[in-house]
């Protein structure tokens, strides 16, 4: 009652209503020395119970003809105060008079000869025990409504009785009377807190700042959840908030790949320094001896190359704050020859086989493919012989989505081909090595997958995959025909139905579904059934989204069912490029993410000849770079369009294509 009297900053009134209240004032007056007490006319009482403060109202029935009445508009105020009804012996009326319902402003009977002040006094304690439970109620819910931090109050069977979504998107109307499990398919929902709120109800304990990961999505949360707790028994439910902390880690990860870049640094310096700085100091020890001019041409040879492996290192270990203007590539047959040759040059009985079109451009910068191939190369020279008289044979070649690099050497034992890839591993030879590490690396900084396989000379073959090539980038056909995109269709699982609206040369796609992810292909598409070589090109102005990842570009895919083989150029709500593709209908969706500047106002393009899909973004001054090209499952006639998701299961997101052409391609 402490908080209650603190804020009504006054002592709580007791009203007696009756002609003959001035006794009974007088007497309740010095017996309550805690309370007010005041006269009223009964006409008045009512006007009166509504002020603040007024805790109980004393009634004598003998001496008020509308007592029952009375009774029910006094409960009937908005803050009711508590009523003492005084009889002289108890009757049926009087009793049913104390079962009124009201969970505040119950009704106490007294008899006459009884110490009224008992009964009052009680009255007044149980009207400031509702007040305070109502404060404590008003209190709790303001902080619901004024925190940024999602709050909420669930029931021991998980059941939300209580929300506040904070960051949140979801409605309170969706939430409450819910379970995760049945919102599970809401974003920040999932079946991942009933665990965590099974273990505070078990303990009874908090959970305080607990880092929560679910292993359905990226995201991260920090959560703290306290049991909610009665005068006795187990707890009732939990009380808990939670905030998304996915920004605070992708900042950790950022640091950490900052220290690891440092210390590749190092770790690439002294390695692949080591051979030219030997070459350059044997030479030049030859030159000073013999003073051979050729042995001084090896020295600035090897200075050479420490210098551009210099150049390339510390492009690679750099920070990189700016955002690239156009996708970083590099000529992959032309970075291999290079690094090729002074490898080479002093070895005897090696070849290099080149199996990759002139010209064809990788998702790399050269500064780190060359000490990938470098490495690569190094291994064979080494590992790939027993000694220097054996020939041997390195050939580099394509595979559907990436390349390889290969060797008729004695090859690797399957139980190593793992191990070949840790720091400091000792092969049977027992010469060790960090080259294959740092491949590891390089591989890991440009998202690609790396794997040991046997060549077809026997020895190994190392397939670097999961990258973004272009084997043929001068490859177009001209344009026939203009097409109109003219039906509509959701593809795979949509809970709200998309919409397409054209307004001259915008179209404005609304859109639902989960994903165009793995498993998920679930979105919009408004599209045509085309025959033949076909070219679409849009550029994305805007996306009103659900969420970062709300996507929307552009798609050919074999069929319109979930499965269909496709290919996908476009952006997400997070201005991140995106290339797509599910080659057949028994793979699953998988693609890559790029980063460029002015997302938003470039142009997006995909161009379709038989099965070779091609993909290109423009670039700032307007010239198409091939970003992709390969081989999906296509039919002759395919369907292309426009696709838009809103990657949140029940909410949709907006997409607006602008600069639209769909062209027929002619048939060389």
């Amino acid at each position: 009652m402490t908080l209650v009297r603190r804020l009504l900053d006054s002592r709580p009134i007791v009203l007696v209503v009756g002609p003959g209240e001035v006794d009974r004032v007088q007497y309740l007056g010095t017996a309550l020395g805690e309370s007010v007490v005041q006269g009223v006319d009964s006409a008045a009482v009512v006007e009166r119970a509504n002020e603040l403060g007024v805790a109980c109202v004393v009634i004598d029935r003998a001496e008020t003809e509308d007592w029952d009445g009375l009774i029910d508009r006094l409960i009937a105020v908005s803050d009711p105060p508590s009523v003492v009804l005084v009889v002289d012996e108890p009757d049926r009326a009087a009793v049913e008079a104390t079962h009124v319902d009201a969970d505040c402003g119950p009704v106490f009977l007294a008899l006459a000869e009884q110490a009224l002040e008992s009964v009052v006094e009680t009255a007044v304690e149980r009207y400031l025990d509702c007040q305070a439970d109502a404060l404590k109620r008003a209190a709790l819910e303001s902080f619901f409504q004024g925190t940024d931090q999602t709050m909420f109050l669930k029931d021991r069977t998980g059941t939300y009785l209580q929300y506040a979504p904070g960051e949140e998107r979801a409605d309170l109307s969706d939430v409450v009377g819910q379970t995760d499990t049945d919102l599970r398919d809401h974003d920040g929902f999932g079946e991942h807190w009933l665990e965590l709120d099974r273990q505070v109800l078990d303990s009874g304990e908090p959970e305080c700042r607990t880092i929560v990961e679910p292993d359905s999505t990226d995201r991260r949360y920090e959560s703290t959840l306290v049991p909610w707790t009665g005068a006795t028994g187990p707890p009732l439910g939990v009380v808990g908030s939670r905030t998304e902390i996915s920004d605070v880690r992708a900042q950790e990860e950022r640091l950490e790949r900052e220290r690891e870049r440092l210390e590749q640094l190092s770790r690439y310096l002294s390695h692949d320094l080591k051979n030219p700085l030997i070459v350059a100091d044997g030479y030049l020890d030859l030159a000073k001896s013999e003073g051979d001019e050729a042995a001084l041409e090896r020295v600035e040879d090897a200075l050479g190359r420490m210098s551009e492996l210099i150049d390339d290192l510390s492009l690679m270990a750099q920070n990189r704050s700016e955002i690239d203007a156009t996708v970083p590539q590099a000529d992959l047959s032309a970075v291999v020859a290079r690094t090729w040759e002074p490898l080479a040059r002093e070895e005897t009985a090696v070849e290099l086989e080149l199996a990759v079109p002139e010209g064809t451009l990788v998702d790399a910068r050269a500064a780190s493919l060359r000490p990938l191939l470098e490495n690569l190369f190094k291994n064979a020279l080494v590992h790939g012989r027993a000694d220097e008289q054996t020939p041997l044979t390195v050939t580099v070649g394509l595979l559907d989505g990436g390349f390889y690099v290969a060797d008729d050497g004695p090859g690797i034992p399957d139980s190593e081909r793992q191990q070949v890839f840790t720091e400091g591993y000792s092969s049977e030879d027992g010469r060790t090595g960090d080259g294959l590490t740092i491949v590891q690396d390089i591989v890991d900084a440009n998202d690609w997958g790396i794997s040991i396989t046997d060549s077809d000379g026997d020895g190994a073959q190392f397939e670097i995959t999961n990258c973004l090539l272009v084997p043929e980038p001068d490859r177009t056909l001209p344009a026939a025909a203009s097409l109109t995109l003219d039906q509509t269709v959701d593809v795979g699982t949509v809970t709200v139905l998309g919409s397409v609206s054209t307004d001259a040369s915008r179209v404005t796609v609304t859109a639902e579904g989960r994903d165009i992810w793995q498993d998920h292909n679930d979105f919009t598409f408004h599209c045509a059934a085309v025959e033949g070589p076909v070219r679409i090109q849009a550029q994305i102005p805007t996306i009103d989204a659900s969420e970062p990842f709300s996507k929307a570009g552009l798609m050919v895919r074999d069929e319109l069912d979930a499965e269909s083989g496709h290919a996908y150029i476009g952006r997400n709500a997070d201005h991140v490029i995106e290339l797509l593709h599910q080659p057949t209908a028994t793979d699953m969706t998988t693609g890559h993410q790029l980063t460029v500047s002015d997302d938003t106002q470039r142009t997006v393009r995909l161009d379709r000849e038989g099965d070779l899909v091609t993909r290109f973004l423009s670039g700032p001054d307007g010239e198409w770079q091939p970003i992709d090209q390969r081989r999906i499952d296509l039919e002759d006639t395919v369907y292309v369009g426009l696709a838009a998701c809103s990657t949140v299961p029940g909410e949709t997101s907006t997409a607006t294509f602008e600069d639209i052409v769909v062209e027929r391609l002619e048939v060389e």
